[in-house]
């Protein structure tokens, strides 16, 4: 009897849904116009391309919005965002290459005049549950 008992409760355990594999970022300073828009990126190729391994969105509330990418697999990651202020998809920049809407990377790295490597705002991943904050710079 203490057998079945013990079975079961271990098939219930294992049963629940997990947190593990879920990646949530909190991205601050938003404007009240526009969706975030964020994607995965785990190469500089990749992000180079713009070849994201997942990609969310998601209306801000009060300057800030949380993402969550489910079922992310243990590795290396870099994160980009922008805020969609005039709905279009994209990131907008001026003729220099300058974003015209807010942006911001995992890390926070400081922006000079040209994007970060991947090296500079990719982070480790072990698949356990994981909050970052990213912090938009920009118009």
């Amino acid at each position: 009897m203490k057998t079945t008992i013990f079975t079961v409760l271990l098939a219930s355990l294992i049963a629940t849904p997990s947190l593990a594999n879920n990646l949530t970022i909190l991205v601050q300073n938003a404007g009240p116009a526009g969706e975030i828009r964020a994607a995965i990126f785990d190469t500089q190729k990749g992000f180079a391309t713009r070849t994201s391994v997942k990609e969310r969105k998601k209306n801000p509330t009060n300057g800030k919005v949380a993402i969550t990418f489910k079922g992310l697999k243990p590795g290396t990651y870099g994160i980009a965002v922008f805020q969609d202020k005039n709905g279009n998809k994209k990131l907008d920049s001026n003729l220099f290459g300058i974003p015209n809407e807010p942006y911001g990377f995992s890390k926070n790295p400081k922006i000079g005049l040209k994007a970060p490597t991947f090296e500079k705002f990719s982070f480790s991943f072990d698949g356990q549950p994981k909050k970052l904050i990213i912090t938009l710079n920009g118009s």
